[in-house]
């Protein structure tokens, strides 16, 4: 990947998925209102739904997301065009790549786009195929008030590519917490087996198999 070249401040702001299910866009001056809904169902197919919240009050379904363990790839369906998120090939760093489904004149939604881990913590890039910084998808630990998600979207899109980062950005959150619960398990396994009780707590801090997307059963949904 070539030199990344600086960010300016994000365009769009995304908080969640919170506890009720609802991912809310958020103002230069910190208001929030709800924007989409998600559920989470690991026995349905696909197990992650997400819908856009309309002014009637009801809710449009307008993006899938289901994965695949063997393969480590997350399989997209948005608005009937389908995502492959596949982990790089090429790198030991859990870069997952693909490509924008859409014909756009933008240039920087061109190529092959990859979702990257930014240092320490729960964070990840979206970053374009020259070193463009196009998204931030991470993961707060707040004072006294729990765990916050947050997407920072950098630069001016469409909506359709806005539903597109937001809705692979959704996927691959989901999966990294899918992966936190599951070591989780391990360890209070092995624990109860070397006779240490380690609790029946979420590591992820999303509450849950379904990881903050509304249990098991999910939430929020049509």
């Amino acid at each position: 990947m070539s030199s990344h070249q600086s960010v300016a401040p994000p365009s769009l702001t995304f908080v969640g998925p919170d506890a009720q299910n609802l991912i809310y866009i958020q103002d230069p001056y910190g208001r929030r209102r709800p924007f989409f809904s998600t559920t989470y169902n690991k026995h349905s197919k696909p197990p992650l739904v997400i819908y856009k919240l309309v002014p009637d009050g009801s809710q449009q379904q307008f993006a899938t997301a289901s994965y695949n363990s063997w393969s480590a790839s997350i399989t997209v369906s948005l608005y009937g065009q389908e995502i492959k998120m596949r982990q790089s090939s090429e790198s030991l760093q859990g870069l997952k790549e693909f490509y924008c489904p859409f014909r756009s004149p933008n240039p920087n939604v061109q190529g092959k786009l990859s979702w990257k881990p930014a240092g320490w913590g729960d964070t990840q890039d979206l970053w374009n195929a020259n070193g463009l910084k196009l998204a931030r998808y991470e993961h707060r630990t707040l004072s006294g008030s729990g765990n916050e998600s947050r997407l920072e979207i950098y630069g001016t899109w469409d909506d359709a590519i806005v539903d597109m980062i937001l809705a692979c950005g959704v996927a691959m959150w989901k999966e990294s917490q899918k992966d936190v619960q599951g070591l989780a398990s391990v360890g209070i396994v092995l624990g109860k087996l070397s006779g240490i009780d380690g609790g029946g707590g979420d590591a992820s801090g999303f509450g849950g198999d379904g990881g903050g997307f509304g249990g098991d059963g999910g939430g929020g949904g049509a």
